[in-house]
C-alpha cells in the first residue's frame, strides 16, 4: 500500500518500505535457499542491504544487530524505514565498501574492525576487494555467504577461503528468473563450475 510518496509491501512477516512498485521486484528473490545457509545468531554485516529486506530475514533468522552498508541514499533511507518498522537493532551506513569512489567509499579492513559472526555481501564488485584482503581480517567472520557475480570470482574466492581455512560451498542461479540450480556443491580446487551460469552464492564456514 501506499503511505505518501513510499510504498510499503508485507513481506515475510513483515513490512518493506520503497520509493516504488519497480523496486519491490528484488522481493522475488528466492533469500532462504541464498542466504539461509547457516545460523544468523548475533551480529551481522550485511553489504548490499538495498531496501533493509535482508536485514528483516536476518532479524528472523537470529541475529540481534545489523550492521548495513548500502551506498545509494534513497534505498539507505528505505533500509533505515524497513528496519525501524520491523524492529530491526542497527544502522544503515551510505557507503561503498572496496569501492574507488573519493569520499564516500570504504575499506574493507575499515569495515572489518568492527566484530561480526557473519557477513553477507550482495553487491556487485565488493566481493573482488576480499581477493587483496590478508587471511587473517577474512578469519575475523566465521561465516560469510557472497554473490559472486562470474565463474572466475568464484573459483578465485573459493580458494582464497579454501586457504584461510574455511569450508566452502557454493549454489548456481539464475538471476533473471531468481532460479536456484541445482544443490549446494562442496567447493574444491578442481571442482566443475556450470558455464551456463553467470551468478553464485558461496558459503563458508570457518573450522
Amino acid at each position: 500500500y501506499r503511505a505518501g510518496e513510499r510504498v510499503i509491501a508485507r513481506f515475510q512477516g513483515g513490512y518493506v518500505s520503497s520509493p516504488s512498485v519497480r523496486r519491490l521486484s528484488f522481493l522475488l528473490e528466492p533469500y532462504e535457499k541464498l542466504y539461509r545457509v547457516f545460523d544468523y545468531a548475533g551480529r551481522v554485516l550485511d553489504v548490499g542491504g538495498y531496501l533493509g529486506e535482508t536485514a528483516l530475514l536476518m532479524k528472523k533468522w537470529g541475529a540481534t544487530e545489523v550492521v548495513v552498508y548500502e551506498p545509494d541514499h534513497v534505498l539507505a533511507q528505505h533500509a533505515r524505514e524497513t528496519m525501524l518498522l520491523n524492529g530491526v537493532k542497527g544502522v544503515v551506513h551510505e557507503l561503498f565498501v572496496n569501492c574507488s569512489c573519493e569520499g564516500k567509499s570504504v575499506s574493507w579492513a575499515e569495515v572489518l574492525e568492527e566484530k561480526f559472526e557473519v557477513a553477507k555481501v550482495d553487491c556487485e564488485g565488493c566481493e573482488e576487494g576480499l581477493l587483496k584482503l590478508a587471511d587473517d581480517y577474512i578469519r575475523k567472520v566465521p561465516k560469510w555467504v557472497i554473490e559472486c557475480h562470474s565463474q572466475q570470482t568464484l573459483r578465485l574466492l573459493g580458494e582464497k577461503f579454501l586457504r584461510a581455512g574455511f569450508v566452502v560451498t557454493f549454489k548456481p542461479y539464475f538471476m533473471k528468473y531468481y532460479l536456484v540450480v541445482g544443490r549446494e556443491r562442496v567447493f574444491q580446487p578442481l571442482v566443475e563450475i556450470p558455464e551456463e551460469v553467470r551468478y553464485f552464492t558461496m558459503a563458508a564456514r570457518l573450522t
